[in-house]
């Protein structure tokens, strides 16, 4: 499937919730904020450029975890009314920083790198010139590609969980020489400017899955498939997590946990 044809996915399932709600907001759709809030703030973002990125880590923490990918695609999406077009690429690796190299490859820390590499497919083989720089610089090198297309006036950043990778940015960014972050510093730090965003968790929870909750009640059997995959073994609740929603929503998962791969699954 390609980049475009996944991107036209999500934004017909959003598209399809836009249309046949919002003559009704606030009526059928029970959701936990004003159905009105996510359509106000689509709107008025419509004329921009919409930035899907993701991030890959060694770990959760910042303080001695680092930043090994990024990775971005930018669209337009055309005010919502024609099919989304995709206008450029971003994807960069980072060299490993010192402290995560001079780790005991038998310890815990070290043992858990290992195994978060390899699932984040961070090797290649035979790599271009340039595909493995100084984490430092793949960071400013991923805002000056956000400036490039119109900086924090012209673009907004869609991302899964921002909340874990904005922080992530923000604190690697001024880690010192030795790679080790300091988070006293908060989230916000250093050169970096600060751009609107949208996190597709909150979308998902507070506006997609409540509509598609509503539509399955009233005997939708395209809802009822849908939910019947996001469903967890135990209770009423549905996943958010990225992997089984874009199953869900039929886009293969195919290098789920490469940076690249999940932004196009995004």
């Amino acid at each position: 499937m390609s980049e475009g044809i996944k991107m036209k996915v999500f934004i017909e399932s959003w598209r399809r919730f836009l249309k046949e709600d919002i003559g009704d907001i606030g009526k059928n759709i029970k959701a936990p904020v004003p159905v009105s809030r996510g359509l106000k703030k689509v709107e008025e973002n419509k004329d921009k450029v919409w930035v899907f990125f993701d991030t890959e880590t060694t770990g959760f923490g910042p303080k001695r975890n680092a930043i090994t990918e990024i990775a971005g695609v930018a669209v337009d999406p055309n005010d919502w009314e024609s099919e989304p077009e995709i206008i450029n690429t971003f994807s960069q690796k980072a060299k490993l920083s010192p402290d995560v190299l001079s780790r005991d490859p038998e310890s815990k820390a070290g043992k858990e790198t290992k195994k978060v590499l390899a699932m984040t497919q961070y090797g290649e083989k035979n790599p271009p010139k340039g595909r493995f720089i100084q984490e430092k610089e793949m960071i400013k090198k991923f805002y000056e590609w956000l400036e490039s297309l119109g900086g924090p006036e012209n673009v907004i950043l869609v991302i899964q969980n921002a909340k874990f990778d904005m922080k992530m940015i923000s604190l690697r960014y001024n880690a010192d020489e030795e790679g080790i972050a300091d988070p006293a510093k908060g989230v916000v730090g250093g050169d970096l400017p600060v751009y609107p965003i949208i996190d597709t968790i909150p979308l998902m929870r507070q506006y997609l899955l409540p509509f598609w909750v509503t539509k399955a009640k009233e005997g939708d059997s395209e809802a009822k498939e849908f939910l019947a995959q996001l469903k967890l073994p135990k209770g009423k609740k549905y996943t958010t997590s990225q992997g089984p929603v874009a199953t869900a929503l039929g886009i293969p998962i195919i290098g789920w946990h490469s940076a690249i791969e999940d932004v196009k699954m995004l």
